[in-house]
């Protein structure tokens, strides 16, 4: 393994200390991907790591990105203190919506970015 590798092995990433809700971000060109090739493509642009703790596809198909103790990307709102859902789609169906709720009653949490620039 080469010292780059060893680096990151060992590096340890910063913890969120309180959660206050789930916040949402759409891209509809991702939906052809799966987490781990999500993933990959944002190590492979000189990321750490995916940045989304979840990943919520069309179908309703519910994939687990980052850890959920982890701070999500720090490009986006509220990533000091939500849970960030990518959602591969231009808007929730009905679908999504359910298995969305189902995440919200799993992590005991309400969705407080809807992903809008009003929020």
């Amino acid at each position: 393994m080469n010292e780059t590798g060893a680096f990151f092995m060992t590096l340890k990433l910063a913890t969120r200390p309180e959660t206050n809700g789930i916040a949402l971000v759409f891209d509809k060109t991702l939906d052809s991907f799966r987490a781990h090739e999500l993933d990959l493509k944002e190590r492979q642009r000189g990321e750490i790591n995916l940045g989304y703790h979840f990943v919520l596809h069309e179908d309703g198909t519910l994939e687990t990105g980052i850890p959920s103790y982890y701070y999500a990307r720090s490009t986006l709102r509220r990533w000091k203190d939500c849970i960030y859902v990518l959602v591969t789609s231009e808007k929730l169906n009905s679908v999504q919506k359910d298995k969305l709720d189902y995440l919200a009653r799993e992590l005991n949490l309400e969705v407080v970015d809807n992903g809008s620039s009003d929020t």
